[in-house]
Order: structure tokens, then C-alpha cells, then sequence
């Protein structure tokens, strides 16, 4: 009996000490590893485990310091994830456990990323972006103008603090978006309004331009303030804005140039100003208006013709643009790693899209700063199953993707 309890013993302090083994600070490591795994495999090409929730918001009022004039008025809305059911998690198999599902889409810090809409354009033309972003674990907040009210660029990037402390203190979302760090996204004005916003804000650390458009650099033009030619000549360029900075970001650009988005002043030319690491993904045969969800068939229409559009839809355009957008919020606003795992092996680089020299220089860093076995660097890297995709989409000829090579210096 004494010799039975003796082992009785030993055996419950070893599971004790195993809990607290689990408990202890590399459990941290796990975790991390637990998330690259998931992304590793993670099918962001599809609509993710989480349920989406469209929560339009009370009008914010905005202050007459924000310099908003004659109309003060924006109307946000946001799209929440929320906890899947059984059979949204059977639906995507893509995602690493049931476990690991309901986490993200339920955190009590999430994710926030801020989208911007194209000039004059509602943000409705962008949902499919915001839920695509809200199911897999972002909550994407949107908001509208006035319809026919032209805001200069310098005037608009002054509301995001005030959008900002609205949503802080918003009964329904109090205390459950993490606004410290945040992604910034848009296509056209809206990508330049995202690029200006990574350019000077330091809680923008991501920020995807969805064919971006810029404008301005002319200080010299006499249009009236706050007419449209105003708009386009004397605001600022987010080009010139970010040139020197070595910001990252990624880009989803159109093939098909025209009057809406001219070749000077359009992908291009942002992606020649980011530093290195920055994405680059191009469908030839998509228009600038093609990266809207435009409702209205005359609309619709108007708008391609104005613009120029390729010979493909809207959705095929989105679909090609959304897993981008995932896969560069997964890399640059999600992790938020405080170990040297994550620091060290400079997660946004796709190595094995890179030059064999650089992918060599990469990876012989990574191990030589964690001391990690090749694969074990490649699953850092992570979003493996989302280059296969781009691999798979480039070989189709749906697109173009081009990565700025990153030189990392030996310690």
C-alpha cells in the first residue's frame, strides 16, 4: 500500500510539473507555432471559419477642427467576425483546428483593419473585401461621405483619429478591436489615402492598396479649393510621401490602364517608392473599376466603359485580389510576435518566390539567429499554401506577382 502511494505520488507531482512546464514562457513559442502552422496552411483564397456580422454604426458628428466645413457627418459600419458554428467549420477545412477557429474569430483583442473607398464611391462597392476580412478574423471598418461632397485628401486623413475614438467608445465593440496597431486598405483615392496614412501614422504597420491611384504634387495650381480639379492637382502624393521611407506594402494592381487610373500614377509607380519585401500582384485582365463590387448594372457599365475594363467580372477580380489582402494582414497586423522567432526570420518574405542568392542569405540567417532546421525556417516564413496558390494562379495567367527583394545583414 505505502509502495502504491509512493508512485501515486511521484506521478501526480510529474503531471504538475508538466502543467507548469506548459504554462511556462515556451509555451509562447507553441503557440506561435500553433499560429504559423495555421497560416501554412491556411486556404485564404476561400472565405474563412468565421461568421460575419454587418453592424452599421450611429452618424459620427465630426468637430469643426477636423476641418470637415459645411458637412460634419460620417456614417461608419463595420463587419465583425464572430464565432463559427459546426458547419461553417466543416465548410472550411482549411482552417487548423475547431479550436483554433473559434479563437480568432472571437479574440478579445481583435484585429482592425480600416478600408477606404475609391472617390465618390460608396463603401457598400467594397463589402466583399470587409467580409472576406471579417471571416477570417478582422474587423474591417468602413464609412461614407456625402454623395457629391469633395473632401481634399489633407482634410480627410485628419477624421481617422476621430473615427478611431468613436469606435473606442462604442457600447457594442468596447474594449474588442485593437486600435493601437491597425491595417489601412482602398482601392483607388482610397489606396492613396491608405498609402498617405502608412506614409504618417504609426499605428498603420499594414496596409494593402487595391490599384491605388495617386494625385497631387502640383503646389503651383490655381483651381478652387475644394473642386474637384483642386483635388487632383494640389493634394498630396502619396508617392512622394512614401519615397525614402522604406514602408512596405502590398498592392493589388489592374492590367487594364485608362483614364482612371493612368499608368504614371498608378501601381507602378507606388510599388517603385516601397521597400523591400513589398507585394506586387497584377491581373492583367482586370479593370480599375473591376476591384468594386458595383450593384448597379447601369453603374456597372458607365463606370467599366469610363475606366477601361478587361474581359473578366467584377467577382473573378476580387476573388483574385482578396487572398492578397489576407495573406498581408496575416503577416504584417496579426502577428504580433514577442518572441525572437518571428523577429528574426523577417516573416514576410515568400523565400521560395525569391532569387536562389537571397533565399539563401534569408535563410542562413534565420538559422544562425534561432538556431531552426530548414523547414522549420520555411514554416516560419509561413503562408506556404498561399504561394502555392499565387504559383498556381500564375501559371493560369490570372496574374502577375512580383516581390521586392530583401537583403538581411548577418549578426
Amino acid at each position: 500500500m505505502l509502495c502504491y502511494a509512493y508512485w501515486f505520488n511521484i506521478v501526480v507531482h510529474a503531471l504538475l510539473a508538466t502543467l507548469l512546464m506548459l504554462r511556462s514562457p515556451s509555451s509562447a513559442a507553441a503557440a506561435a507555432t500553433s499560429y504559423f502552422n495555421s497560416q501554412h496552411t491556411a486556404d485564404y483564397s476561400r472565405l474563412g471559419p468565421c461568421n460575419v456580422e454587418d453592424q452599421p454604426l450611429e452618424t459620427l458628428l465630426l468637430p469643426e477642427a477636423s476641418g470637415c466645413g459645411s458637412y460634419c457627418r460620417l456614417s461608419p459600419r463595420l463587419h465583425l467576425p464572430m464565432s463559427p458554428n459546426s458547419s461553417t467549420t466543416a465548410s472550411n477545412p482549411s482552417s487548423s483546428t475547431a479550436q483554433a477557429s473559434s479563437t480568432r474569430c472571437s479574440a478579445a483583442f481583435l484585429p482592425t483593419v480600416v478600408f477606404f473607398s475609391g472617390f465618390q464611391l460608396r463603401s457598400a462597392y467594397y463589402t466583399p473585401y470587409a467580409r472576406w476580412l471579417a471571416s477570417w478574423g478582422y474587423v474591417c471598418v468602413q464609412y461614407d461621405l456625402a454623395l457629391f461632397h469633395i473632401v481634399p485628401d489633407e482634410v480627410e486623413l485628419g477624421y481617422l483619429p476621430y473615427l478611431l475614438d468613436y469606435l473606442q467608445h462604442q457600447p457594442s465593440i468596447k474594449g474588442r478591436l485593437n486600435l493601437n496597431r491597425i491595417g489601412a486598405a482602398g482601392h483607388s483615392r482610397g489606396g492613396k489615402l491608405a498609402a498617405l496614412h502608412l506614409a504618417d501614422d504609426a499605428r498603420v504597420v499594414a496596409a494593402f492598396l487595391v490599384d491605388p491611384v495617386d494625385s497631387g504634387g502640383n503646389k503651383s495650381s490655381s483651381a478652387a479649393r475644394g473642386s474637384l480639379k483642386a483635388v487632383s492637382a494640389t493634394g498630396r502624393s502619396a508617392v512622394q510621401a512614401l519615397a525614402g521611407k522604406h514602408k512596405q506594402a502590398a498592392i493589388a494592381g489592374a492590367g487594364v490602364s485608362g483614364p482612371c487610373n493612368p499608368q504614371q500614377r498608378s501601381s507602378h509607380a507606388f510599388f517603385g517608392v516601397l521597400g523591400p519585401g513589398s507585394w506586387l500582384e497584377v491581373v492583367p485582365a482586370g479593370g480599375h473599376m473591376q476591384f468594386a463590387s458595383v450593384t448597379s448594372g447601369v453603374i456597372g457599365r458607365a463606370l467599366d466603359w469610363l475606366c477601361h475594363a478587361g474581359h473578366t467580372s467584377h467577382e473573378h477580380v476580387i476573388e483574385l485580389a482578396a487572398p492578397a489582402l489576407i495573406a498581408w494582414m496575416e503577416a504584417h497586423l496579426q502577428r504580433n510576435p514577442p518572441s525572437v522567432h518571428a523577429a528574426a526570420v523577417a516573416p514576410q518574405v515568400p523565400v521560395h518566390m525569391m532569387q536562389p542568392a537571397a533565399r539563401n542569405m534569408v535563410t542562413s540567417h534565420s538559422k544562425q539567429a534561432v538556431g531552426l532546421s530548414q523547414p522549420a525556417v520555411d514554416g516560419l516564413l509561413g503562408l506556404q499554401s498561399f504561394f502555392e496558390w499565387v504559383r498556381k494562379q500564375q501559371l493560369a495567367g490570372e496574374i502577375t506577382f512580383t516581390v521586392k527583394p530583401v537583403t538581411l545583414q548577418h549578426t
